[in-house]
């Protein structure tokens, strides 16, 4: 069975999340409201939490969505947006982590925010087409990264086995006791 959960955009075709496989598996759909039925499965990972849907910030359709593991990864099914971000990719190296956090009318120049746990955020002019990318900023430039100390990920089990991620960030040149 399916127990729904949450209706987070009604716009362009409606996306719903519905937990499904015995509640273990929030899946995210396409649902046509006239209809009563559902289009077709977007994404549905039974290891990794749905963060969201990510939005055009022009007009807000949606154009792609986010899923949790121990950084967000970040999916696009809008084809400008995925070129998008895949210019971001290749044009801006440093943290695991490249949100699109501001994009031109076109998609054509966006804003990335590009971040990690030995890396603080650093902002990025990307220009799509050349996939170059031009720092424009930082969150805190005084904090260099061998200020910060190294994150480790360490998964435990719940009570009923489920596994669960646990994070142990060390003191910057610290002893790991």
């Amino acid at each position: 069975g399916m127990t729904w959960m949450k209706m987070p955009l009604f716009c362009w075709g409606i996306y719903a999340t519905a937990l499904m496989n015995g509640g273990q598996t929030e899946t995210l759909f396409r649902y046509d409201l006239a209809a009563r039925k559902i289009l077709d499965t977007i994404s549905a990972d039974p290891k990794h939490d749905f963060g969201g849907l990510l939005r055009d910030p022009n007009d807000f359709r949606p154009v792609g969505y986010m899923r949790i593991t121990t950084a967000p990864v970040f999916t696009y099914f809008d084809p400008a947006w995925k070129r998008a971000y895949e210019a971001a990719s290749a044009a801006v190296r440093g943290g695991p982590t490249n949100a699109i956090v501001s994009a031109s009318a076109d998609v054509s120049k966006i804003i990335v925010r590009n971040s990690g746990p030995k890396n603080p955020a650093v902002y990025y002019l990307v220009d799509v087409a050349a996939r170059t990318a031009t720092e424009i900023g930082r969150e805190y430039p005084d904090v260099k990264p061998s200020d910060l100390g190294e994150m480790v990920v360490y998964n435990y089990a719940a009570s009923d086995g489920t596994q669960i991620p646990g994070f142990l960030t060390y003191p910057a040149g610290g002893a790991r006791t």
